[in-house]
């Protein structure tokens, strides 16, 4: 076996390869594209191959921010991060695994690197490793010492779904309390796409820009408006996953308590079903709180649990 960085030429052969190992994610060779190589922070050498003969039966993407994707984004420089992470199934995991693990860790020493993460935003394809089909990766970060966080995903066949009984109704109610729910306006387009507020993030003002660069359809973007601002709002369909993907969702603190969030979070899925997307998926839910009880109320189920990874290196 022996390490290198990556070639043009292995390009097919590492996608194939995460689809052998991930069977249950797939990545398509389109979105491994948008998500490795397209990635400004992309470099041949920051993609370790582990090869055996003339067979690839090994692979990290080892990205740091060189380029801030927004001003918003904080980042920081001793910051590197380990993605993914593929071992051939034929292969022996515990060797190959333990191997390309070690190197990843000394890549990004040498760099002065000292904090790692397995949580590469935002371009991510999974949140981290699959609780149901990447035990032994799982095993083999906690046998480093990586520090865990768990997340959850959900999904949801909208055909089940039926919004609360008394929906149009609240809505009614909050439009005459002089609240707006539905389709983000034209003239809320540059708000909501750089929104910096009590409801949204950097991260989050990310996306909605970055979804709505590749497809503007307005439609997709679902808000709540009181006195000129946007005070909640909500997103559906991924250009960098599927049309599926519901979230993120989030309503300004100080407006909690009206049903604002049962209304939005309604108006939203109620937009996907008419759309005939079959089903609604979230990632990133809690397990408790407000966001807990909408997502259990509406009919999602737990689909699965992600293991995301930090570690200090010394």
């Amino acid at each position: 076996m022996k390490i290198r960085t990556f070639q043009s030429t292995d390009a097919q052969q590492i996608c194939s390869l995460w689809n052998l190992s991930h069977p249950k994610y797939p990545l398509t060779e389109s979105l491994m594209a948008k998500k490795i190589f397209l990635d400004p922070n992309f470099s041949p050498k920051n993609l370790l191959i582990v090869q055996e003969n003339d067979k690839i039966i090994a692979f990290a993407y080892l990205p740091h921010h060189q380029i801030q994707y927004d001003v918003n984004l904080t980042t920081n420089p001793n910051e590197g991060y380990i993605t993914y992470f593929s071992v051939h199934p034929d292969s022996n995991f515990e060797e190959v695994g333990k191997l390309l693990l070690e190197e990843c860790e000394k890549f990004h020493l040498e760099a002065e690197r000292t904090k790692l993460s397995t949580a590469y935003a935002p371009l991510y394809h999974l949140q981290g490793f699959s609780e149901k089909e990447d035990q032994k990766y799982i095993d083999l970060f906690d046998s480093f010492s990586y520090e865990v966080q768990k997340s959850y995903r959900r999904r949801i066949a909208l055909k089940d779904y039926l919004p609360p009984e008394n929906f149009e109704q609240r809505k009614s109610d909050l439009e005459k309390e002089g609240f707006y729910i539905g389709e983000l306006p034209y003239n809320h387009l540059a708000e909501f796409a750089h929104s910096e507020n009590e409801f949204s993030n950097g991260s989050w003002a990310w996306e909605f820009r970055s979804r709505l660069t590749h497809t503007p359809d307005l439609s997709r973007a679902r808000v709540a408006i009181f006195d000129g601002k946007i005070i909640g709002g909500c997103m559906f369909s991924d250009p960098n996953s599927d049309e599926g993907r519901f979230g993120p969702f989030g309503i300004n603190p100080k407006f909690r308590g009206k049903g604002l969030g049962t209304v939005l979070f309604a108006d939203c899925l109620t937009e996907m079903k008419k759309r005939g997307i079959p089903y609604a998926w979230a990632q990133w839910t809690p397990l408790s709180g407000t966001a807990h009880y909408l997502y259990e109320k509406a009919g999602f189920f737990m689909e699965d649990c992600f293991y995301t990874y930090t570690k200090e290196q010394k």
